[in-house]
């Protein structure tokens, strides 16, 4: 079983798929795989996704023929998940390099947590906008999204 599976919807977004998926793959931390389900991007994602798996045995790809949604693709890869610990990252985000490392130390004296941190928010061309949210979290396994 491996440690943490990270999770990433996909829906057109070539421009920023690639560096998504780096981003995850050079984690400090790595007891990982990635699950990466494509919802039917009528770009070159899918193309782009399914290269990255002969690359790298941790990753997962599943394409959709037909757009299911975020709330159902969200739960298919939960109910794909073999880690003891789920992480979501979107197809358009990006990961420093050492946020699961930094989020599983917090979960090791209580397993029992939802840990989350907040992100920058940069626009299409990478600038900063200067807002901030909540982009992603760490936690077990026993829910499912609801939207």
């Amino acid at each position: 079983m491996v440690f943490v599976s990270v999770i990433m919807p996909s829906y057109n977004h070539e421009k920023y798929v690639s560096e998504a998926i780096n981003s995850v793959l050079n984690q400090s931390a790595k007891d990982f795989e990635l699950i990466i389900i494509d919802d039917c991007s009528s770009d070159s994602s899918p193309k782009i996704i399914s290269n990255y798996e002969s690359k790298d045995a941790r990753i997962r790809v599943f394409i959709h023929n037909k757009n299911m949604g975020i709330a159902k693709t969200l739960n298919e890869g939960i109910d794909k998940a073999n880690g003891k610990f789920i992480a979501f990252i979107g197809s358009d985000d990006i990961w420093v390099n050492s946020k699961l490392e930094k989020q599983l130390a917090i979960l090791e004296n209580n397993e029992d947590l939802v840990v989350w941190s907040d992100g920058q928010i940069i626009d299409g061309n990478g600038f900063d906008t200067g807002e901030i949210a909540v982009v992603d979290f760490l936690h077990g396994r026993d829910f499912h999204v609801l939207v």
